[in-house]
């Protein structure tokens, strides 16, 4: 029985999917932006499947009716506290410039983009962007082991796994909410509504986008939606998939840009030093993430066997993809490897 309680947020996760798909749609009518259109596509499916699952997340977690209800209930109230938070600023703006409306010229996003004009995506600020995804896995780790040290302490009809999908999930929408309505207000119509955004997002976007990301959706959302999928499969490969998308990404693009000599004739703007530096790492983060989550119905060598398909997964998604963004493909592919794998060895 779904809980009504879930029920704004899946809402609200399908509005998101409409406005993606809006903006995807927008995208496609312009020759020159059809390739952002296949991502917008792919993202209005991602929000569109988390608007779906998110009443059946503590489905497998062994908490209660009671606090199910209850989880639910304090994720309503914190993402649409937060969204009310969010939205008092655009209310703002709005205020502001019908006082000046001057100032919807002087917040313009094309004004925001002639004033960045000059901006170059050095090896340094491209790293610091790259260390920034570290973030989501820090917090599912974080959460983690702080539902197991509290496991003791907890009350009848929860569970530490409950309890972490709680903070994993609410932390998880709230992210993406934000920048979901930032990014709406950049990109529908035409960048029309840019003017509404807040003074946060007007330094964030020209801080950290890259020319080729000014008209499409930006790389930070994917990083934790992508990950939602795999919440319902078993933990250990939910973690792992967070360690592979967030760090071997980083360092494929962190080794790629200060050491990297030789270039890959099949993708002239990789390196071969990048590709390996990437597929080692997406083979390390596969050994830490089963050792931080054992899982006794799998064994080492399954595990080995795991790693190597992460690697060549990553580094395939490295060299042959041209259109779809990474930080949509390596969570989604890396993580459809692990699950098809158990699946066919019987593990689950």
């Amino acid at each position: 029985m779904i809980s009504t309680y879930a029920l704004p947020i899946s809402f609200m996760y399908l509005a998101f999917g409409v406005f993606s798909t809006i903006i995807a749609v927008q995208h496609y009518r312009k020759p020159d932006l059809r390739e952002c259109a296949i991502n917008d596509f792919m993202m209005s499916g991602i929000y569109f499947f988390c608007s779906f699952v998110f009443p059946f997340m503590y489905m497998n977690t062994g908490i209660s009716i009671e606090w199910e209800n209850l989880f639910f209930l304090l994720a309503d109230i914190v993402l649409y506290g937060f969204l009310g938070f969010l939205c008092y600023y655009i209310f703002r703006e709005m205020l502001r410039a019908r006082k000046n409306p001057d100032l919807k010229v002087e917040r313009s996003y094309a004004n925001l983009m002639r004033k960045n004009a000059g901006f170059t995506m050095d090896s340094k600020r491209d790293g610091l962007r790259k260390l920034l995804h570290l973030i989501p896995v820090a917090v599912i780790l974080l959460l983690h082991f702080m539902s197991l040290a509290l496991e003791p302490f907890l009350p009848a009809g929860i569970t530490h796994r409950g309890l972490a999908y709680f903070g994993i999930v609410t932390i998880g929408y709230a992210f993406v909410a934000m920048f979901m309505l930032a990014d709406t207000l950049r990109l529908i119509n035409d960048n029309a509504l840019f003017w509404l955004t807040p003074d946060w997002a007007h330094k964030w976007f020209a801080s950290s986008l890259k020319e080729s990301e000014s008209q499409a959706l930006i790389s930070s959302i994917p990083v934790v939606l992508c990950l939602m999928p795999f919440l319902f499969g078993p933990f250990p490969v939910f973690v792992t998939v967070a360690l592979v998308e967030s760090i071997a990404d980083a360092m494929a693009s962190i080794i790629g840009k200060r050491w990297g000599r030789h270039k890959i004739k099949a993708c002239p703007r990789k390196s071969w030093e990048g590709l390996v530096a990437g597929g080692v790492t997406a083979f390390a983060m596969t050994l830490l993430g089963f050792a931080l989550v054992p899982w006794p119905a799998i064994n080492v060598m399954q595990v080995f066997v795991i790693g190597v398909g992460n690697a060549l997964v990553f580094a395939a998604i490295d060299v042959f993809s041209k259109r779809i963004m990474d930080n949509i493909l390596n969570p989604l592919l890396c993580g459809a490897f692990m699950i098809v794998f158990i699946a066919i060895f019987g593990i689950i």
